[in-house]
């Protein structure tokens, strides 16, 4: 994990020192290569999230497991290590940032177009990121599931305390809130290609264009102010999210997590 946080940190240091040394907006201190640009940049989102959730899986597949088994009643099942309101924000989450690339069904919001209006020229890129998106959604759920799957699985490692108990517990509502990470950061771009296709359609229409067959949805249904809402709300989601990361709730003296085996 601390290797994880220090390659995140690390990016963030030299993308800032790289970019404050600058002479010009052009122009870059260390004069790095473009692919370790690339690579600072992918440290940083998605490595944010990405780097602690394979730390968390690589540690629970690399425990040991106890050279002695316990037998206990206590149900194991991930609803019993975390909150049930985190799995299902969780699962909202991961099935909305991956239905992303079903937007690409819209020509509208698949195909690049240059809207040329008597008052404006406008460029719209096509939304190719969200197949980006949806990948790395689809990678943070996989880790997600299986570091749940081998927390809820290994045995007790303390039979005369809970406190490997709320060491699983621990582990599963972490993983599940970099989970809620990932998810807040990849609908939030998915909204902000919406955004982007709404404002280069009003655009074209605010300096005189014709409307067109098909498009006049992106500014009939209000893309941008769900955009906003979805950028406006992210940042203390994701705080949220960040600070029951670092503090998970303790299980309840007497429940199935917090009972001894």
């Amino acid at each position: 994990m601390l290797i994880a946080a220090g390659l995140t940190v690390g990016a963030v240091i030299l993308t800032i020192i790289d970019q404050a040394g600058a002479t010009s907006t052009g122009d870059s201190l260390l004069n790095l290569p473009d692919v370790v640009d690339r690579i600072l940049v992918a440290l940083i989102v998605p490595g944010a999230y990405l780097l602690p959730l394979a730390a968390l899986c690589l540690t629970e597949y690399t425990t040991r497991p106890p050279d002695r088994r316990v037998a206990t009643l206590t149900a194991r099942t991930a609803r019993s290590f975390a909150p049930m309101w985190l799995f299902v924000l969780a699962g909202v989450l991961t099935v909305v940032g991956l239905a992303g690339p079903l937007l690409l069904l819209s020509p509208q919001i698949r195909t690049a177009r240059e809207f040329r209006a008597p008052r404006i020229d406008v460029s719209y890129g096509g939304a190719a990121d969200l197949w980006m998106y949806a990948g790395i959604m689809l990678v943070a759920a996989l880790l997600t599931v299986a570091t749940i799957r081998q927390a809820v699985r290994r045995g007790d490692l303390d039979p005369d305390s809970a406190s490997d108990k709320w060491s699983r517990s621990g582990v599963i509502t972490r993983a599940l809130c970099l989970l809620v990470v990932a998810g807040i950061v990849v609908v939030s771009g998915v909204a902000d290609e919406l955004s982007t296709a709404a404002w280069a359609y009003g655009s074209y229409l605010d300096g005189g264009g014709a409307a067109i067959d098909g498009y006049n949805w992106l500014v009939n249904v209000p893309v941008k102010t769900i955009a906003n809402w979805a950028a406006f709300g992210a940042i203390p989601a994701v705080f949220v999210a960040l600070l029951l990361f670092a503090f998970p709730p303790r299980p309840k003296v007497g429940s199935p997590v917090g009972a001894s085996a």
